[in-house]
């Protein structure tokens, strides 16, 4: 009986530890503060900061706490953010409930955790760091140095000296804490090492350096703990890789290293925040060899996987795709059926020339009005020059109004077209600005889209000198 009583007794209190278990209490104090605002609790979330929680200090101004009795916080990388007073990161993970004392005046050094041992090991590493760049800062006072001086060898040498020693103490921390999260997240402040390529001269070999790089460059980047998404890592490499590492010369290289990167890549939240950050950047290429990059992303990963969104944005997506992948550059534009000024069918596709410009414009649109006065002298320009043509097709329904504005602006020696019975879909040539301007080849093949009018020449003028110099290669070949 007494037994029974016992067990009965130890699971009362084993539920009710649990009950007090959940959810999170975070207790701070920071002297030498005085508020009488709201302090904040905010966390990194890809490339923003986000709010989990908002709490007031106590009567003595130092003291507050973020509570949640049933829900718990996200592991991640945190900081406090409150009234002229500088704030701090932190780690929060498994254990949620502790607390931290600090003086403001010196964070660093002064700051204690209670029941944390992540946050203890996460300021372990930060006063590492702190002591080396201490130690580097006083041998330049004692060499009466009055910069970082890189052309004094005996500075330089030093520099190269906590750096090999600084470099031995984290990884011996890293390897010490590689199951915890501090530890990831320590690891993901580092470059990968990078072997010495060289070439049979001697020198460094920078293209194997560069590709090795490239290949390894998320080594240290835990892609599939979404814990990481939470800190500033993610994104900032991300965003890195894509700026820095990729040469973009082409959509199949791009999309090749973005499969790459997804392929390594897992839980829902990390996949989605990568992908929006990738598709941000491709959405409107800078480089017309980017073109296509887009669609890719949108039907692999938005259509294919829709799991990571809500139902309308894969319709939304759908929607883009069904628009832009059929005008990538390369393939054949839709065919547009007008009817020119005496009433007879205009196909764009009988239009015959090597070089088709099609200026998609609407009568009542500023930049048309101020662009489509050009076009004359620049169509007389370019005839002189290269079999080209110059079609205008006016995404307006109103004759009248399409006679007036070919009147005015002086265009009657183009080649001007309409849609008088709404049978064209003009959507489908993805009109976000006007006027449109496509370079198209002889089999209607776009060649660029979306221009100004004074890119025009310079492209078509590239590919004819792209011609020239393959027809040579081919000549020389021969002999």
């Amino acid at each position: 009986m007494n037994i029974l009583r016992f067990s009965f007794f130890l699971s009362i209190l084993c539920s009710h530890w649990v009950v007090a278990q959940q959810g999170y209490s975070i207790k701070g104090k920071l002297k030498d503060v005085n508020q009488s605002k709201p302090i904040y609790l905010v966390y990194y979330y890809g490339n923003q900061f986000l709010l989990a929680d908002t709490a007031k200090f106590d009567a003595d101004g130092q003291s507050f706490r973020f509570e949640n009795k049933t829900k718990k916080l996200d592991g991640g990388q945190y900081f406090l953010g409150f009234d002229k007073v500088k704030s701090f990161d932190f780690l929060i993970d498994q254990s949620q409930h502790f607390s931290f004392e600090a003086d403001t005046a010196d964070i660093q050094n002064t700051i204690r955790f209670k029941d944390s041992k992540e946050n203890e090991y996460f300021f372990e590493y930060s006063k590492m760091i702190q002591e080396k760049r201490k130690e580097v800062e006083d041998f330049r006072i004692e060499k009466n140095l009055a910069t970082d001086d890189y052309k004094n060898p005996d500075f330089v040498a030093k520099v190269k000296q906590v750096q090999a020693d600084l470099d031995a103490l984290v990884s011996k921390f890293i390897k010490k804490h590689k199951n915890e999260f501090v530890g990831k997240l320590v690891k993901s402040y580092r470059e990968p090492d990078l072997p010495e390529f060289k070439t049979p001269e001697g020198r460094i070999d920078s293209v194997k350096l560069y590709y090795y790089h490239k290949s390894h460059y998320f080594d240290n980047l835990d892609l599939q703990d979404e814990r990481m998404l939470r800190t500033p890592m993610v994104m900032s490499r991300v965003d890195n890789f894509f700026k820095s590492m990729i040469l973009a010369i082409s959509k199949d290289s791009v999309i090749a290293e973005i499969d790459k990167l997804m392929a390594r890549t897992s839980g829902k939240l990390m996949r989605k925040n990568i992908i929006l950050t990738i598709a941000k950047k491709y959405e409107m290429p800078s480089m017309l060899g980017l073109d296509g990059t887009y669609p890719h992303i949108l039907n692999k990963y938005y259509i294919n996987e829709p799991a990571l969104w809500d139902s309308s944005s894969v319709v939304q997506a759908k929607k883009v795709f069904n628009v832009q992948d059929p005008i990538i550059i390369g393939k054949i534009i839709p065919d547009m059926m007008l009817a020119d000024t005496l009433g007879n069918a205009l196909p764009l596709s009988g239009i015959k020339a090597k070089y088709t410009m099609l200026y998609i414009f609407n009568p009542d649109c500023g930049a048309c009005k101020a662009t489509t006065p050009k076009l004359p002298a620049f169509y007389e320009k370019m005839k002189a020059k290269y079999d080209f043509k110059l079609l205008t097709a006016s995404i307006a329904h109103d004759e009248k109004r399409w006679r007036e504005f070919i009147k005015e602006y002086k265009i009657e020696g183009l080649i001007n077209g309409m849609d008088p019975y709404g049978i064209v879909n003009f959507e489908n040539y993805n009109n976000y600005n006007f006027p449109n301007i496509y370079i198209l080849d002889q089999d209607k093949r776009i060649v660029a889209k979306h221009l100004g009018l004074d890119q025009v020449e310079g492209i078509i003028a590239s590919r004819e000198e792209e011609e020239i110099r393959i027809k040579k290669m081919a000549e020389k070949t021969k002999e």
